[in-house]
Order: structure tokens, then C-alpha cells, then sequence
């Protein structure tokens, strides 16, 4: 199952609306596995964290409450069970095409759903040199 919140509460058309026109904030993305106790884990949650709050405060001026993201995370994954994808996304509903650097507290997207699949083949990985074309 697939749970959408922003702020806390589930996401409705217009926020969705605004994040694919405006498309401007940033993200963080984990696993999450919940332990036989029922208590849900992140490995490097306070880098996740650290994360955001960096991307909070160069791109709005301000950092997302670390206490409501951790909130926000466990409430999406109360309907998850085993193990779970999470992102969280922040975005401002203040910035438009009309007020494209306003500031300001960033709203918080938290997604959680069913954990990523582990790859069926192995991964390979080439090295190589790019230039970037230049048109003269």
C-alpha cells in the first residue's frame, strides 16, 4: 500500500498539482525494515536528516522540523509491514512561476511503500570520459 502526506496529512490534488508544475525542492530516499519488536529502523537516518535540513535551509531559507519528519516518516509507515521505500521531499507551495524565490518554511511530502526490489541480475558498472558538446 502507497501512503502520500504532506505535512502530515494525506496529500490531496493540489499539492500534487504543484509538485509536478513547479517541480523546485529537494529530497532524501531510504529503506526502512521494521524489527521483530515492531520498531522501524533507517541506517543513516541522521544523514537523511542531515540532508534535508540542508537542502531546507539553501533552498527555503529555512530547515523542516527534524521532530515532524521523524513523525511524519513513522505515520507513513504505520501501514506498511516488513520492510517499506520512504522519500521524503520538501517543496514551498509559496514559490510559483510567478514568485519563483519566495522563503519561507518548506512543506514535507512523505511517501512510504512496498521496499524496493533487490536487482535479478548483477549490476555492472563502465567508467568513461564525457566532454559536453559546445556549439560555436
Amino acid at each position: 500500500m502507497l501512503t502520500l502526506l504532506v505535512n502530515g496529512a494525506p496529500a490531496g490534488q493540489d499539492d500534487l498539482l504543484h509538485m509536478a508544475l513547479v517541480n523546485y525542492g529537494a529530497f532524501t530516499s531510504m529503506q526502512a525494515e521494521q524489527g521483530a519488536d515492531g520498531v522501524w529502523g533507517v541506517r543513516g537516518l541522521d544523514l537523511h536528516l542531515a540532508r534535508l535540513r540542508e537542502g531546507g535551509l539553501e533552498l527555503f531559507g529555512q530547515a523542516p522540523d527534524e521532530g515532524e519528519v521523524r513523525r511524519w516518516i513513522g505515520q507513513a509507515l504505520r501501514d506498511q509491514s516488513g520492510a517499506a521505500s520512504v522519500r521524503v521531499s520538501l517543496f514551498s507551495r509559496m514559490i510559483s512561476v510567478r514568485n519563483p524565490s519566495a522563503r519561507g518554511t518548506p512543506d514535507v511530502m512523505v511517501m512510504a511503500g512496498p521496499p524496493a526490489a533487490d536487482p535479478t541480475e548483477a549490476l555492472k558498472l563502465r567508467v568513461s570520459r564525457y566532454v559536453r558538446e559546445s556549439r560555436t
